[in-house]
C-alpha cells in the first residue's frame, strides 16, 4: 500500500478514537508523501486531507488553524460540502450567524444528502427564527447569476469527459475564483465589524485573510488602509487606500480614508499634479505607439495613483483607466483589460472609449454578440469613435449583417 494512503488511513483511525493530536501528526506525515496518482488510485487525496485536518483543529479548538484547512479544501475543490460544513462551523463559534447560514446553505447546496449539513442549516435557522430548511440560495431571482455561478463547473465536467483538461482547467479556474472572492467578502465583513469593535489586531487578520483569498479585494485594501491609519502609519494607509481606489473606484470608504489623510496634513498640490499627469500620460502614448505595453502601463500606473492621491477629477480616472485598458488589449490580457474598461463604466457609463474596449474583449473572447451591443453603444456615445465605428463594422461582417447596422438605431425607428 502507497505511504499516503497508509498514513492518511492512520490518521483516520485515530480520529474515530478521538486522539486529534495522533491524527494530526500522521496527516502532516502523510502530506509529505503525497503523490497524485497514489492518491487517486486510492480515492483520497489533498482535500480530503486538509477536510480531515480542518476537523481535527476545529476539536482541538484551533480555530484560525482549521479556517486555513478548510480554505485549502475549497481551493482544490470549490464545491466541497464538507469545507463549507467546516467554515460554517467556525463562523458559528465567532457569532456570524448570518455567514454561518450563508455556508452551511453551500453545504447543503453542494450535497442535499449531506445530514450534518441538513442537520446544522436546520439548527441555525432555529436561531435565527426561520423554517429548518429555509436557504437563501433557492431564492436567487437571477437565473442567469445561478446560471452563470454553475456553468463554469458543467463546462468543465463536459470537457473532461472530452479528455480536454486544460480547457477543464480554466473553467475550474472562474469557478475556484468565484468561490474565494464569495469567502473574502465574509472575511471582510467580519474586519469592517472588528473596526467597529475597536479589535484592531483582529481586524488586521481578517482583512489580511480576505486578500489572501482575493488579491484583488478592494475592501481588504481599504480595511488595511484603516488599519494602518489607526495605527498611526499614514505612508501605509495612504498606499493601501489608493490601491483600494484602482481596484474599485467607487469604493466611499477608500475615499473617506483618502480625505482622512488629506485632513491630517496632504497638500494637494493641484497645479502641480497637473503637469505631472500630463507628462506621464503622453511618455505613455509614446511608449503605446511602440507597442511598449508594459513600460506604458508603469507610466500609467503612477498616473493612477496620481489622479486618485490629489483629487483630480473623475474623467482623468476614467481616461487613464481606458487607456490602461487598451495597453492591456495589446498583451493580450483579456481579463485585465475588461476589469479596467468596466471600471471605467463604473465612473461614466457614456464612455465611448470605455464601451469600444469591451466590445474589443468581447470580440477576442468570440462573444460577438456582447461585443456588437458594446461597439454600438461606443458609437452611439460618440459617433466620431473611429475605433467604435470599425469594431461595429468587422463584428456585424462576422454576423452577416450590414457593415452599419446598429440594433440601437432599430429600437429607435420601432
Amino acid at each position: 500500500m502507497k505511504e499516503f494512503i497508509e498514513r492518511f488511513q492512520r490518521a483516520f483511525q485515530a480520529y474515530q478514537r478521538e486522539d486529534f493530536a495522533a491524527a494530526l501528526e500522521a496527516l502532516e506525515a502523510a502530506e509529505e508523501k503525497y503523490n497524485f496518482e497514489d492518491a487517486t488510485e486510492g480515492g483520497v487525496g489533498l482535500e480530503d486531507l486538509n477536510i480531515l485536518k480542518g476537523t481535527c483543529l476545529l476539536m482541538l479548538d484551533r480555530f484560525e488553524d482549521a479556517r486555513t484547512s478548510f480554505e485549502k479544501a475549497l481551493k482544490i475543490n470549490p464545491y466541497s460540502a464538507e469545507a463549507c460544513l467546516g467554515l460554517g462551523k467556525l463562523f458559528y463559534y465567532d457569532g456570524l450567524l448570518e455567514q454561518s447560514k450563508t455556508m452551511f446553505e453551500w453545504a447543503v447546496k453542494n450535497d442535499p444528502n449531506n445530514p450534518a449539513a441538513a442537520q446544522n442549516l436546520a439548527e441555525i435557522n432555529r436561531k435565527l427564527e426561520k423554517p429548518a430548511s429555509h436557504s437563501a440560495l433557492d431564492e436567487m431571482e437571477d437565473v442567469e447569476e445561478r446560471r452563470a455561478y454553475r456553468e463554469p463547473i458543467d463546462e468543465a465536467y463536459e470537457l473532461f469527459e472530452k479528455r480536454d483538461y486544460r480547457s477543464a482547467l480554466e473553467y475550474l479556474e472562474v469557478a475556484e475564483s468565484d468561490f474565494m472572492e464569495r469567502l473574502a467578502s465574509v472575511s471582510n465583513f467580519k474586519g469592517f465589524n472588528y473596526l467597529g469593535l475597536q479589535e484592531v489586531e483582529l481586524a488586521e487578520k481578517a482583512f489580511t485573510r480576505a486578500e489572501g483569498l482575493n488579491p484583488k479585494s478592494s475592501q481588504a485594501n481599504a480595511g488595511l488602509g484603516e488599519v494602518a491609519y489607526i495605527k498611526g502609519d499614514d505612508a501605509e494607509a495612504k498606499r493601501r487606500f489608493v490601491e483600494a481606489l484602482k481596484i474599485n473606484p467607487q469604493n466611499e470608504f477608500a475615499k473617506a480614508g483618502m480625505q482622512k489623510i488629506g485632513e491630517s496634513g496632504e497638500d494637494a498640490g493641484g497645479a502641480d499634479a497637473e503637469v505631472t499627469l500630463g507628462k506621464l500620460i503622453q511618455e505613455a502614448y509614446e511608449d503605446f505607439g511602440e507597442k511598449r505595453h508594459e513600460a506604458a502601463l508603469k507610466k500609467l500606473e503612477e498616473a493612477e495613483t496620481l489622479v486618485i492621491e490629489k483629487n483630480l477629477g473623475d474623467d482623468s480616472l476614467v481616461s487613464v483607466k481606458n487607456f490602461k485598458g487598451f495597453n492591456r488589449l495589446g498583451l493580450r490580457d483579456l481579463e485585465a483589460a475588461k476589469e479596467e474598461f468596466e471600471n471605467a463604466l463604473e465612473l461614466n457609463p457614456d464612455s465611448s472609449q470605455a464601451c469600444s474596449g469591451m466590445g474589443e474583449v468581447y470580440y477576442l473572447m468570440n462573444f460577438d454578440n456582447r461585443a456588437k451591443k458594446m461597439y454600438e453603444w461606443a458609437v452611439k456615445n460618440n459617433p466620431e469613435n473611429k475605433f467604435a465605428v470599425e469594431g461595429l463594422r468587422k463584428v456585424n461582417r462576422e454576423m452577416n449583417l450590414p457593415e452599419d447596422h446598429n440594433s440601437l438605431d432599430t429600437a429607435r425607428q420601432g
